[in-house]
């Protein structure tokens, strides 16, 4: 058995940086603690991953971490680093009382500002993702200045850092300031998946255009409005937050659109959705670009609305066409044992010419594997995975926030669930002279031990 240091240095000399996909627009992805397994992550094609959530109280403290920080956490945070993508750590508060609190007093701004500094050394990430949902209108003003201070902190504290902000698709009580919002931030990361929600009647999460049939509010429109509020500036920085996922609801009847159901809804990942296509079908609503398939159950009707590579691919042409920064995705592992929707950031935002090896971060990382697993109640068993039930990822109120799945305990998972084969090719024409290199250093080191 080599002793550490030099299992590690040998790492370092026989694994080769990945090659990457020269990508047209940023590829920004959350990764929620509850997610699992990533390594069937499409690494290549991704230019922004932010490691979802460590939670804020209304004094500016960190009071939940929910795994970031561990050896599990870090392995991700490494692997992605490896790939040379840009890695934030996102920091959630959900009360309106407390967001204003936090920002309204320039001691507690200070407060938050020197802890998120402190959370993005321990994690050796290169910015933070700041999802505050919903600002109170009262606090405009107030988070534009948090913002402010903030991002300049962050610049200055690790040079080339990503500050982002989770916005959302529909500001209804007026409270982001979206040109000053623009100004103060790197990236604009949309919520475009709350068009109709957990809580509301069924239908498409993400329609595409405005329509007589599902209404005034779609990507376009949210598209529309920051960019006649935020300025032209605004599509540069603005990264289109799409889901993976889908709600299964409860419906009145099989009408489309419908009214909801008594029961309500729950959340469907996407790769859990084949098992309901192969049993009910796959039908289209044009208006909205989107699938969806709807039967009966114990005499009820049922309406699942989701996105595939299809209709992604076709929000993807809509990035495309409105010139914006990027994409983004709700969430990174939703998609685990499918291809699709890669294969579709593939096919829309990758230059030709080939891959460019040539933006990593560091070729040395050195991940190591962790056959761990840990399971919930109800939730499907994956070795070397953490996997929660796919539980309702809406919150009631407002419809437009981050969808988060539950955990049965609501606390963080065991370390030791999401693990990571060690990844990248062997060098061809440089392998024999580095082994020969290591051969002679290790004999050297041992022989002056001796």
């Amino acid at each position: 058995m080599l002793p550490d240091d030099e299992l590690t240095l040998r790492k370092r000399f026989l694994y080769s940086p990945p090659d990457r996909k020269p990508l047209t627009r940023k590829v920004f992805a959350y990764y929620p603690y509850w997610a699992g397994d990533w390594r069937e992550t499409r690494f290549d094609l991704l230019t922004s991953l932010s490691y979802f959530a460590i939670a804020m109280d209304r004094a500016g403290n960190i009071v939940d971490r929910n795994g970031y920080g561990t050896p599990t956490a870090q392995a991700l945070i490494d692997e992605a680093k490896r790939w040379g993508i840009k890695t934030s750590v996102s920091v959630t508060n959900f009360s309106n009382s407390q967001i204003a609190e936090i920002v309204g007093s320039a001691a507690i701004r200070a407060n938050a500002i020197e802890n998120l500094v402190a959370e993005v050394r321990r994690g050796a990430v290169e910015g933070v993702s700041i999802d505050f949902e919903s600002v109170p209108r009262s606090a405009k003003a107030d988070f534009v200045t948090f913002m402010r201070e903030l991002t300049t902190r962050m610049h200055a504290e690790f040079p080339g850092s990503e500050v982002s902000i989770a916005m959302p698709s529909v500001d209804w009580s007026g409270a982001y300031d979206y040109d000053q919002l623009v100004a103060n931030a790197d990236l604009l990361f949309i919520m475009c998946y709350g068009y109709h929600w957990s809580g509301g009647a069924p239908g498409p999460l993400a329609q595409k255009l405005t329509s007589t049939k599902w209404g005034e509010k779609s990507l376009k429109w949210t598209i529309d409005d920051y960019v006649r509020w935020g300025g032209p500036n605004v599509r540069e920085k603005v990264i289109l937050g799409l889901p993976w996922y889908g709600y299964n609801w409860s419906a009145a009847s099989n009408a489309v659109p419908g009214a909801r159901g008594s029961g309500g809804a729950t959340a469907v990942f996407f790769r859990g959705m084949e098992p309901y296509i192969a049993a009910h079908g796959r039908l289209w609503d044009v208006e909205s670009d989107t699938p969806y398939m709807m039967w009966q159950e114990n005499g009820a009707w049922r309406q699942l609305w989701y996105d595939d590579g299809d209709s992604f691919s076709s929000k993807l042409d809509l990035v495309n066409a409105e010139n914006l920064g990027g994409v983004g995705m709700w969430a990174l592992g939703y998609e685990r044992g499918t291809t699709e929707m890669w294969a579709a950031i593939d096919a829309k935002l990758v230059a030709d010419g080939g891959v460019d090896g040539g933006a990593v971060v560091d070729a040395g990382a050195v991940v190591e594997t962790d056959a761990g697993a840990v399971t919930d109640a109800g939730a499907e068993a994956d070795s070397g995975a953490v996997v929660v039930a796919d539980a309702d990822a809406g919150a009631p109120s407002p419809p437009l926030q981050h969808p988060s799945a539950s955990v049965t305990d609501g606390k963080t998972p065991p370390e030791g669930g999401c693990a990571c084969a060690l990844e990248g090719a062997m060098p061809t024409s440089s392998f024999v002279p580095i082994v020969a290199f290591l051969g002679l250093f290790l004999i050297r080191r041992r022989q002056t031990r001796a």
